[in-house]
C-alpha cells in the first residue's frame, strides 16, 4: 500500500485536500488514509478511477505534516496523480 507525506517547515493551517487517482483504468486507488501530525486522521473513499479530483474537506488542522496511505487498490503503480492541499 503506497503512501505520500508532505512535511513542511513551519505550521500550516490546512482544511481541504484535492486527491486525484492516476488518469488510467489499469491502476486504481480507490481510497486511504489521511494521518496528519496533530494525530487525527480522515478516512478517504469513492475516489475516481479517471483523475477526477476527490475534495476533503475538514474543521481547521494546525500541523507539520499530511500523509497519505492508500488502502486496497489495484494494477502495479496504483498512486496518486496528484495532491493539493489548501487552507489558510
Amino acid at each position: 500500500n503506497p503512501w505520500i507525506q508532505l512535511d513542511w517547515s513551519t505550521s500550516q493551517t490546512i482544511n481541504k485536500i484535492l486527491l486525484s487517482d492516476r488518469v488510467n483504468t489499469d491502476d486504481h486507488t480507490p481510497g486511504g488514509t489521511l494521518t496528519f501530525s496533530d494525530g487525527s486522521s480522515v478516512q478517504v473513499t469513492d475516489m475516481e478511477n479517471d483523475g477526477t479530483p476527490l475534495e476533503v474537506t475538514f474543521q481547521d488542522k494546525t500541523v507539520t505534516w499530511v500523509r497519505f496511505q492508500v488502502t486496497g487498490g489495484t494494477g502495479y503503480n496504483n498512486g496518486l496523480a496528484e495532491l493539493e492541499v489548501y487552507g489558510k
